[in-house]
């Protein structure tokens, strides 16, 4: 199958979904309207939990390091929370306006729309190790990892861009499912990928 072939589909369960997390068998799903994080059955579609998210304005979601970690688009902050409750472990106040976010196994690479930059930074230290402006693919949003390379969901063209981590520049890109794309996260094989224009959840190939 293409790049970018939708495996599978089902419906979010609320309007505004906006970062996807994979913990290694289950979904994470951020909502903007209601401010809650969702764990989700990625074969049916149902949720098996949820908890009011700490941030107002959830946008990325990564997990990592079995914690969760989420964006705060309004308040420049990054929280780390317990997954089995919600609870807040800490949190990371950044210098510049978050949006998207992926755990790395060590460190979190963090996106932002407004610079046009993604930024690597040691959670621990809450260090900006090294940055780079993501050249030729637009305004990003959510990031994935796939242990080699990000990936990042451009909402000014609706595509899922394929990222080098070294030099920022685009390796590849697909069309987006959806033409109100948001968040982006790696299972191991293939991404999975939301949207708000249709509510929807998609798994998408990425050979």
């Amino acid at each position: 199958m293409a790049l970018g072939t939708v495996i599978r589909s089902f419906a979010t369960p609320e309007t505004l979904p906006t970062g996807i997390a994979w913990d290694g068998a289950r979904l994470w799903l951020a909502d903007w309207d209601l401010d809650r994080i969702y764990l989700i059955d990625p074969v049916t579609g149902t949720v098996i939990r949820s908890f009011a998210s700490p941030a107002a304005q959830p946008v990325g979601l990564a997990y990592g390091g079995s914690t969760l970690w989420v964006v705060d688009d309004g308040a420049n902050t990054v929280y780390q929370l317990e997954p089995l409750t919600g609870i807040v472990k800490r949190s990371i106040g950044l210098a510049f306006q978050t949006s998207g976010i992926v755990h790395n196994g060590k460190n979190l690479w963090i996106s932002s729309d407004a610079t046009g930059f993604i930024y690597l930074v040691d959670p621990v230290s809450e260090v900006v190790l090294r940055s780079f402006a993501a050249h030729g693919t637009g305004r990003g949003q959510e990031l994935a990892w796939d242990g080699k390379s990000l990936w990042l969901i451009q909402r000014d063209n609706d595509v899922i861009c394929q990222i080098d981590p070294v030099t920022g520049n685009a390796i590849r890109s697909c069309a987006h499912p959806d033409q109100a794309p948001y968040g982006v996260t790696w299972d191991g094989r293939a991404l999975w990928t939301g949207g708000f224009a249709s509510d929807k959840i998609y798994q998408a190939m990425v050979n």
